[in-house]
């Protein structure tokens, strides 16, 4: 069971090149090891020029291609570019940027305004930023620049407006102003989605609501929440996994040997430990065959597959888009498992 909670987790720490789907623009290889966008028809909407690409968001793509990263717009336009090794998605100040080895921040225009000397730099919600500086996690503060320590083993990105934290094994919750709104009392703690937080208390799961209440719920595993359902095992379940939503009402059944997190309204799961992956909706119905050796989840209508050793996009009902979706070799590029877990 525990490679649940890790196929769970890729949906929210994983970043592998053309896995993303933003505007109706699809990721696509040369076949020569370049990227670059199609639409769904499979017509070239920005020429494979890159490395690697990364998510449209609010209209914007990032290719990398060293020793630059480039900000894309949806005509192809390199609307920004500068020697950094790795950039986080831009909020409302800026965005996180890694030089020789360290992070840190850029105003919109590319100008460095926090200097590159922390271990991590997330993403700010209203005037602070998790960080880690010398191995120690704490707050920035944008409007002065100072640096607070938080006395945390660990500390997550902000989602849903609060930031999980480790002390002492036990994890609890900052708010928006850095102020410790829930103390270390959780043996699990993981990120907000959609207004809930699945946790342990005392040996039993439940979730966290956005007022900050736990809800137990009768279930001996939980995992977190995404798609507005979580994957859960219970008591008589043979230790099965299936999903419920926010109110512990059991939405597909406890009959999967694994369970992937919901996006779009669809799931990856196998049936046997070592099985195929495919695709179920939030009814348990299937929507796909059980092909793939490795599935991951819908974006904007695609969703990145491999059968073997070649990397397939599909649409919702199982299709390959085009055969510019296929890799004689798959990689990724993995994002260190503490930007998500904290853990």
């Amino acid at each position: 069971m525990k490679n649940i909670f890790s196929f769970a987790l890729m949906f929210f720490s994983l970043s592998i090149p053309c896995i993303s789907v933003a505007e109706d623009l699809i990721p696509y290889p040369d076949g020569k090891g370049r990227w670059g966008y199609c639409d769904k028809k499979s017509d070239i909407k920005i020429p494979p020029r890159y490395d690697a690409v990364r998510p449209f968001t609010n209209g914007t793509g990032i290719g990398f291609r060293n020793p630059y990263t480039v900000f894309i717009s949806t005509d192809g336009t390199e609307i920004l570019k500068g020697r950094w090794q790795d950039v986080r998605l831009s909020d409302n100040h800026g965005f996180p940027v890694k030089i020789r080895g360290l992070w840190g921040y850029s105003d919109p225009e590319g100008r460095i305004i926090f200097p590159a000397e922390y271990d991590e730099f997330y993403n700010f919600h209203g005037d602070y930023a998790p960080v880690r500086k010398d191995g120690t996690y704490g707050f920035v503060n944008f409007k002065t620049g100072a640096f607070t320590p938080c006395g945390c083993d660990s500390l997550t990105p902000f989602s849903g407006g609060y930031a999980v934290f480790g002390r002492n094994g036990r994890y609890g919750l900052f708010d928006s102003n850095a102020e410790e709104v829930f103390p270390p009392a959780f043996e699990e703690l993981y990120p907000f989605s959609g207004g809930f937080a699945t946790a342990r208390l005392n040996g039993k799961y439940g979730f966290v609501t956005d007022k900050l209440l736990f809800k137990e719920r009768d279930y001996i595993r939980i995992w977190p929440f995404s798609g507005g359902f979580a994957a859960a095992s219970a008591l008589d379940s043979d230790n099965k996994c299936g999903y419920i939503d926010h109110d512990g009402t059991v939405s597909a059944e406890f009959i999967y040997a694994e369970c992937g997190p919901f996006s779009e309204g669809m799931a990856a799961v196998r049936k046997t430990k070592n099985g195929k992956w495919g695709y179920i909706d939030t009814k348990g119905r299937e929507m796909t065959e059980f092909t793939y050796d490795h599935a991951w989840p819908f974006i904007n209508g695609a969703a990145w597959t491999v059968i073997g050793e070649k990397g397939i996009w599909i649409n919702n009902e199982g299709r390959p888009y085009d055969k510019f979706f296929k890799l004689k070799k798959i990689t990724d590029r993995r994002i260190k498992k503490s930007e998500s877990s904290g853990k």
